[in-house]
């Protein structure tokens, strides 16, 4: 049965070039109860995954230094209404590499 934790309909994008960092996030997520968790090793690939349709998240959790593109640009790219097929409700959240 599904527990009523307040996450039953986020749908999240974990993006981060670090394979080690992406997946514990995702572990994290899913052991928070988050049940639909997508990834993406950077903001272009991400970018591409919403446009192509493949995920529609409500929550972005993006890292900040990444190659092709970063968390900054992906947010800029977000804000502006760049990236198609993106709900306006989307939250995007980006933490610096420490």
């Amino acid at each position: 049965s599904m527990s009523l934790n307040g996450f039953e309909s986020v749908h999240a994008l974990v993006i981060d070039d670090v394979s080690f960092t992406l997946h514990r996030l995702i572990k994290t997520f899913e052991q928070i109860g988050i049940p639909h968790v997508h990834s993406a090793a950077n903001g272009l690939a991400a970018c591409e995954m919403i446009e192509a349709g493949k995920v529609t998240p409500n929550l972005i959790v993006a890292d900040f230094q990444m190659p092709e593109m970063n968390g900054l640009e992906m947010l800029k790219r977000v804000r502006t209404g760049d990236v198609t097929n993106l709900r306006m409700m989307s939250r995007l959240l980006c933490w610096p590499a420490i």
